[in-house]
């Protein structure tokens, strides 16, 4: 099993992930430690959550049934919308960990604490605790030599050409995937606020 740190701003990251999920075989789990459903929502299974990330943690229900599916041998356990109620801790997220031998790379969004395998960085930051490190910079750079594109975690020149086909779309696809969040959030409330009359 093999760890990997996805960190960049919540936009960027929602959209890496669901890239990293198209791109990459195997049976892959993400772990959503953030407090916001933006990644859910890219991955289209929003609707479909009931259990998040701390209940597993704080052993409410066991990982298996929190799970929602993605596609074929890729499944999320969602972000929380009540991060109050449970303050996990690095041997929380070890114990979890101890539990998914099952999956051949395991996704966080974010930094728990743990040493990582692998971390992916939107950004030219070089510091890191993963062992290996891999960046992306924004594909408007003006200089070719300022790309970094990731390696691909089996190192192959064609996942190099996939990630940078993404990273050329990542602007249109942001905006597409943050204007149908809003819009979808709106019209949800508004739904609720019509049948509870608030």
């Amino acid at each position: 099993m093999k760890t990997v740190l996805v960190n960049s701003q919540l936009q960027k990251k929602a959209l890496l992930i669901q890239s990293l999920c198209n791109l990459l075989d195997g049976k892959i789990l993400i772990v959503n430690s953030e407090k916001s459903r933006q990644i859910e929502y890219a991955l289209g299974v929003e609707d479909y959550c009931i259990y998040d990330t701390l209940d597993v943690l704080s052993n409410v229900v066991d990982y298996k049934k929190s799970m929602v599916k993605i596609t074929e041998d890729k499944y999320i356990i969602p972000s929380t919308i009540k991060p109050e109620k449970y303050s996990a801790t690095v041997e929380n997220y070890e114990d979890l960990l101890d539990k998914l031998s099952e999956f051949e790379i395991v996704i966080f969004t974010e930094d728990i604490g743990i040493e990582f395998d692998e971390e992916i960085m939107c950004g030219d930051e070089e510091k890191s605790h993963a062992k290996k490190l891999y960046q992306i910079t924004d594909s408007s750079s003006k200089r070719k030599s300022d790309y970094k594109y990731i390696g691909k975690l089996e190192f192959t020149k064609e996942y190099e050409k996939k990630i940078n086909l993404y990273s050329e779309e990542v602007d249109a696809k942001l905006t597409e995937i943050i204007d149908n969040y809003k819009q979808d959030k709106e019209a949800k409330i508004g739904f609720f606020d019509r049948i509870f009359k608030r």
